[in-house]
């Protein structure tokens, strides 16, 4: 039995990547989930924007956000509050 994901969707690969679900997010990955995949959190002093690799970085996750950077996560974004 077959399971269907949204591989367009950037949900199950947030997900997968706070939960640290190695093999689900390479699987993802190498199924053609977009690495630069983001949701952005609107409050209402502040406007945040988070990668896939911002969500594994934040939770721990480093052997994720190394296979991110090896699928072509961008730090840039990480960063980006830091940079003028």
């Amino acid at each position: 039995m077959a399971t269907d994901i949204e591989l367009d969707a950037d949900i199950p690969l947030m997900e997968t990547a706070a939960e640290g679900y190695l093999d689900l997010i390479q699987y993802l990955l190498e199924s053609g989930a977009d690495v630069h995949a983001h949701n952005q959190i609107l409050e209402e002093k502040s406007q945040e924007s988070y990668t896939v690799f911002t969500i594994a970085y934040k939770n721990r996750h480093l052997a994720i956000a190394s296979l991110l950077l090896q699928f072509g996560a961008d730090l840039r974004h990480l960063f980006s509050t830091y940079v003028h």
